[in-house]
């Protein structure tokens, strides 16, 4: 490099906060999804994969493919492997929200659980002829 072709750099352009709320908004937004896909595994007992992988599958176009006309049908193994891996990269990306998640629908689940318990026991109690409560 000559010196005479040399031409000094430009100084890096300065953020402004509204560089900074762009990038705070695109965070938290990968971060609710990664929290929703957790408590989606959740409250399906990590089924929401195998759902969405078989929406995916078949021999139908996906929808991803029909936006971005990539790709094309999958077997069933191939969309849920995605989707796996799809829920890896969420929980490397954003360990916190996904155990958020995780908790978020493992207490759905207990709820209700306790729900239908405290519903038959108050039944029972309520109405021991096996007829509801006058």
């Amino acid at each position: 490099m000559a010196a005479d072709d040399w031409e000094p750099e430009e100084p890096p352009k300065e953020r402004t906060w509204w560089d900074t709320a762009k990038g705070a908004a695109s965070y938290a937004d990968e971060a609710i999804g990664d929290a929703i896909r957790a408590g989606t595994n959740a409250i399906t007992f990590g089924n929401m994969d195998r759902f969405v992988g078989y929406m995916n599958s078949g021999g139908k176009p996906t929808f991803q493919s029909m936006i971005t006309g990539e790709g094309g049908p999958k077997t069933y193994d191939d969309a849920v492997n995605e989707q796996v891996k799809l829920s890896e990269k969420a929980r490397e990306r954003s360990p916190y929200a996904s155990i958020v998640g995780d908790v978020t629908g493992s207490v759905a689940v207990a709820q209700q659980g306790w729900r239908r318990v405290a519903a038959i026991l108050s039944w029972r109690e309520l109405a021991p002829t096996g007829q509801p409560a006058a």
